[in-house]
């Protein structure tokens, strides 16, 4: 695996063509799957690979670096040490090792690897400090009263066609409350 040098010490990441088929898992979900839509870009860097959104979201790993340095700034011995801290955690949802994202309310227990806490209904913020959430305590979106009066119909109708198209959404309204998963 190719990688390239910055100054003396440190790596830079390099984007893995999704056509090359000699690549290895990530090294924090151990995943080969290489899809930039749900994990970010791959990218190999020094001996691993790794998803993007697996470092990005890592609940303990801090971008030291400069943008052109490392994997967008997450430097490659913070990288390692961070694999090698979730060596430690196991997952709640598939109870394997190596779990780098945590529920990010205090109390909360979860840790998760990235796909895992997908398959699960965690949700990952992309913004600001990059928080993710377990399914329990993933955000709300209230939603106004004339918004839901005029979804309900909607909501009601779908119900029905459940059982008839398998295509369809559906999903528990709770008088006020929504959880937005995808558009109406």
């Amino acid at each position: 695996m190719a990688c390239k040098k910055l100054g003396k010490t440190r790596l830079v990441a390099e984007v893995v063509d999704p056509e090359t088929l000699e690549y290895g898992s990530c090294a924090f979900c151990q995943r080969t799957v290489n899809d930039e839509v749900g994990f970010g870009k791959l990218y190999s860097i020094g001996n691993i690979y790794c998803h993007y959104f697996c470092v990005l979201l890592s609940c303990c790993l801090v971008q030291e670096g400069e943008d052109e340095e490392g994997l967008l700034g997450f430097l490659y011995p913070d990288i390692l040490a961070e694999i090698e801290r979730s060596k430690k955690h196991k997952c709640s949802y598939c109870g394997k090792d190596g779990a780098t994202l945590g529920c990010a309310v205090t109390q909360c227990r979860k840790q998760f690897h990235l796909p895992c806490g997908r398959e699960h209904n965690a949700v990952s913020l992309y913004y600001g400090t990059y928080k993710s959430f377990c399914e329990k305590h993933a955000p709300k979106q209230r939603v106004s009263d004339e918004v839901m009066r005029r979804a309900r119909p909607r909501l009601q109708a779908r119900r029905k066609n459940k059982g008839k198209d398998s295509t369809s959404g559906g999903g528990a309204v709770d008088e006020g409350m929504w959880q937005c998963s995808r558009p109406f």
